[in-house]
């Protein structure tokens, strides 16, 4: 190293950006990461996984995403050990950590996910999950066909949880709007082959997943960031490519504050890798994903994720 302050060395990755009344104070944000040991058996935030996520604070990142949460009990599950944004006993640790993550000036935020056909019903009431259409998983489990009921119910545990993670001192939240998860699977033309309104052209498509964002934009207020992650290209043929990408990042321009590209969905197998990247891939392997998105013109910031690990290649 030269001595140089990482500042100079990395004039561009280090420059400060300005989203609405928000500050960040670089360019390196955290992507959502959970850890098992970081929530205890209620769900809260425990003291290893303040320090767990703190450290990233500590570290210097200007953005700190914390792993998938619960909304609800019912069927909306794939995993246990999230942090619960249901009871309001949360809001004590999770305050608690803001307060420590603000000392370093990072901006927090958790991710909301609803895990639609992916859902495990032993982490709900037993209730099959519920997609776009019904189908069954290879694990036999059966998936209904959601309702016009069952989507305002989403929209509203989405508004309550990013209501409870802004009281709970967090300054964002992160939607997840990829990887083939519900939103995802709405999005997705191979999953999604609905024939109402929800289904069919990409408008109709992204009409339940807008409508759930209008529900988070109404519950937190327009000051309050909100940040979409959103699958680029599902690299499956008949899949989502990066012109619908863009085209779906477009529709909701006016109700979200960033967004950021991954690729694949959890449906197609092959796609797992990509979506979880080792170090077989090839460096941000996801970049020209967002790259293309910023040239078709998405005026909100864009952002990538996906093996990106060196400053130098960062700053690039």
């Amino acid at each position: 190293m030269s001595g140089q302050p990482y500042e100079q060395l990395y004039p561009h990755l280090f420059a400060p950006m300005q989203v609405g009344s928000n500050t960040f104070k670089n360019r390196i944000f955290t992507a959502p990461t959970h850890l098992p040991i970081s929530i205890d058996s209620q769900g809260f935030l425990t003291k290893e996984g303040m320090t767990y996520y703190g450290n990233f604070a500590k570290g210097g990142s200007a953005a700190i995403h914390m792993g998938e949460v619960i909304m609800d009990r019912k069927n909306s599950l794939a995993h246990e050990d999230h942090m619960n944004l249901i009871d309001e006993n949360t809001l004590q640790t999770l305050n608690t950590f803001n307060e420590y993550a603000h000392i370093f000036g990072a901006k927090t935020s958790v991710e909301l996910n609803h895990s639609g056909q992916f859902a495990m019903p032993q982490f709900g009431d037993g209730s099959d999950p519920m997609g776009p259409v019904e189908m069954n998983m290879p694990s036999g489990t059966h998936v209904r066909m959601m309702n016009e009921d069952d989507m305002a119910y989403v929209a509203k545990i989405y508004a309550k949880a990013a209501n409870m993670a802004k009281r709970g001192g967090c300054d964002m939240v992160c939607m997840h709007y990829g990887h083939g998860w519900l939103m995802g699977a709405f999005l997705s033309p191979l999953v999604n082959t609905r024939t109402d309104q929800y289904g069919g052209s990409l408008e109709n498509r992204m009409r339940f997943p807008r409508m759930v964002l209008e529900e988070v934009r109404k519950a937190v207020g327009k000051d309050f960031l909100i940040e979409v992650r959103i699958s680029g290209d599902e690299y499956t043929p008949g899949g989502i490519v990066i012109e619908d990408a863009i085209e779906y990042v477009k529709m909701i321009e006016d109700l979200a504050d960033l967004v950021h590209f991954s690729a694949g969905n959890r449906l197609f197998p092959e796609t797992r890798a990509i979506m979880h990247p080792s170090h077989f891939l090839e460096e941000g392997h996801n970049v020209h994903l967002a790259a293309a998105a910023k040239k078709a013109g998405i005026k909100i910031p864009v952002g990538a994720i996906g093996s990106i690990q060196d400053p130098a290649f960062a700053e690039r």
